[in-house]
């Protein structure tokens, strides 16, 4: 899956940042938001509750432990197949502790896919807002294009400081995913 990409980059660029101008470890001073590759119980719950339909514990798996998580999230899951026609092959949702974070998570997550617009009227990265109307106020940022030739809609919700990022099978399309995601992301 392409997220190890990401999470190879975010390692790396989180231990060069981890390195002071002397050489030494900074000092970290200890906050209930730091991320932790474990994830506390509460945000594995919280996450767990706000994951798309279809998802549960019981096709979803935390990440971090096994260094492939976004070291600047909160938790994260990795999740398989979703049981919904037309829903993704698999998909990756963390949470984050502040919305500068999230926002750089979404960024790194879409730096190399292929963008193209969600439908008709609706470009690539932009905004999305709950309801049928663009309208209403910005719930977060909406990405949708391919990577390694399969379609991916990434998404944030910034209310909930949640990124999600779904993929489609090789050789579905962009269209069949972002149906899915609007109706059950």
């Amino acid at each position: 899956m392409r997220l190890l990409t990401f999470a190879a980059r975010s390692l790396v660029a989180a231990s060069l940042i981890g390195v002071s101008a002397l050489g030494c470890p900074p000092i970290a001073a200890a906050s209930p938001a730091t991320p932790d590759p474990a994830g506390n119980a509460a945000d594995l719950q919280k996450l767990m509750g706000l994951l798309s339909t279809g998802y549960s514990a019981a096709n979803c798996n935390q990440v971090g432990s096994d260094g492939n998580g976004d070291p600047t999230a909160v938790v994260q899951v990795d999740c398989g197949q979703n049981p919904d026609t037309g829903g993704p092959v698999g998909g990756r949702y963390g949470l984050f502790a502040d919305q500068n974070a999230l926002n750089g998570a979404f960024q790194a997550a879409i730096g190399t896919d292929v963008l193209a617009p969600c439908s008709a009227g609706v470009t690539s990265p932009g905004t999305w807002s709950y309801g049928s109307s663009a309208s209403g106020p910005v719930a977060g940022s909406l990405s949708c294009g391919t990577y390694n030739g399969a379609p991916e809609v990434a998404w944030t919700n910034n209310a909930n400081l949640t990124l999600g990022v779904v993929d489609g099978a090789a050789g579905s399309d962009i269209a069949t995913l972002y149906r899915w995601w609007k109706a059950e992301g």
